[in-house]
């Protein structure tokens, strides 16, 4: 077993943890909820574990579980036989949606714990992966959930568009305490703490509600720490000062239709436009946002390159193209540079993630999407860079504090890279307009 010793807020909570009953410990990215969850596993005197993360984070459970409880774990990245002889059992969400769902549903019981890593992956209601874990209608019944004496949901980053991201946890969760607001069911809910009006998604389609933004943040925020008592750390005491700074790079050309539409428009147009696009990969907002961020490509280059004396950079994108773009730049200039994205093996990004804190890569490029959540890259770097910045504040923290989280010892700087473009100026107004509203409803005041 390890000689680390816990954080004390990591020693805090897992008190909380071991307690209580179905916590919610939504404490940033980087406080050490990994740790917080295994020792109050082992204060609770739970028996066996199951925990569920996405496919990134399968390798992290197994060595700290094994270094922390000194326990025998099972790693599941496949579909097959559920084995027995064994403490815990690690898979990923959609694994356990599957053809296992069964076999882990009859092993566990109350005396057992269930730890939901990355929680916001059951965010959406009608997801197999939430009715799995959840029960078709978020009660609980039918759920793996219901086998479990406690059920620990761990994420930083709850909300990452609208509050009803929050329903399907507190529905089984808290189910009561909803009921006290009346929000219990799901179309309740989005009534008392979201706003939404008809969209038409496909012009053979008749048109759809869909929910364009948040209401009723402080009454959020007193359920979740005056009703349910979740955790909520900001930051570790122990780690050093963070440094975010906005730059400038030489922008290229836009192509010149983009550049027209985007010239015609205003900026609460712009905002509008992005809003209604928000997770569409298809429409016309998100190739103008390729294009304005491609056109930062050459111009970052030499900056990149400087910086890269100083130790590993982790550089974070959204789209694959611009990934694909700064990595050929920086191969072209000399350098070590990786690209990781949703399509890269697992095995494949263990090696990098090995090879950056080992100091032997430049440059990792980050599709934030598909390298957001687990990954420690703490041990050799101090410095991230936002290439493409993203209007959801959940994405651009969960990304830098790969770096910037337990174990960082040195000044941490994160650098956006932004234009005097129209565009840019709208992602970061909205993004901070986002931050204040998630701010009200997730920090305790």
């Amino acid at each position: 077993m390890t000689s680390r010793k816990l954080m004390q807020i990591q020693d805090e909570d897992a008190t909380i943890m071991a307690n209580g009953q179905d916590v919610l410990n939504y404490s940033k990215a980087g406080t050490g909820k990994t740790l917080s969850a295994l020792e109050a596993f082992k204060r609770a005197g739970m028996k066996r574990g199951l925990v569920l993360c996405p496919q990134i984070a399968l390798a992290m459970w197994e060595q700290e579980i094994k270094a922390w409880l000194g326990a025998s774990v099972k790693t599941l990245n496949r579909s097959g036989a559920v084995p027995t002889d064994t403490d815990f059992i690690v898979t990923t969400f959609d694994l356990a949606r599957g053809g296992m769902r069964g076999e882990l549903y009859t092993q566990f019981r109350d005396t057992d714990a269930l730890i939901l890593d990355e929680a916001h992956y059951l965010r959406r209601h009608t997801s197999k992966r939430t009715q799995a874990v959840f029960g078709v209608k978020c009660d609980g019944k039918g759920g793996l959930a219901e086998k479990f004496g406690q059920v620990w949901s761990l994420t930083g980053n709850p909300i990452y568009r609208h509050h009803d991201d929050l329903w399907s946890q507190l529905r089984y969760l808290y189910g009561a305490v909803l009921k006290e607001y009346g929000a219990l069911s799901y179309e309740q809910f989005i009534k008392i703490f979201c706003v939404a009006k008809l969209k038409q998604h496909h012009p053979k389609m008749p048109p759809a509600m869909s929910i364009i933004s948040s209401r009723n943040a402080p009454i959020i925020n007193k359920i979740l720490y005056d009703e349910i008592g979740a955790i909520r750390r900001m930051v570790a005491n122990e780690l050093p000062k963070k440094i975010e700074t906005y730059l400038y790079p030489k922008v290229g050309a836009v192509p010149s239709e983009y550049a027209k539409l985007v010239h015609s428009m205003s900026e609460a147009d712009l905002l509008k436009a992005l809003i209604a696009e928000d997770g569409d990969e298809d429409h016309t907002m998100q190739q103008v946002w390729q294009a304005v961020t491609l056109a930062k490509v050459q111009g970052s280059i030499d900056y990149l390159t400087e910086i890269a004396r100083d130790g590993p950079v982790l550089i974070g994108v959204w789209h694959s193209s611009v990934g694909e773009a700064y990595q050929t730049e920086l191969r072209k200039a000399g350098y070590s540079c990786e690209r990781v994205y949703g399509a890269t093996p697992s095995r494949k990004r263990e090696e990098i993630r090995d090879s950056f804190n080992a100091g032997n890569l430049d440059f990792i490029v980050g599709q934030m999407q598909a390298m957001g959540v687990s990954w420690n890259l703490q041990e050799a770097s101090n410095r991230v860079v936002i290439a493409q910045d993203h209007f959801s504040p959940s994405i651009i923290e969960q990304f830098y504090k790969r770096v910037y989280r337990t174990g960082q010892e040195r000044t941490t700087y994160v650098d956006f890279l932004v234009s005097q473009h129209p565009l840019d100026k709208a992602i970061i107004k909205l993004r901070e307009q986002r931050e204040r509203l998630q701010s009200i409803a997730l920090d305790q005041h």
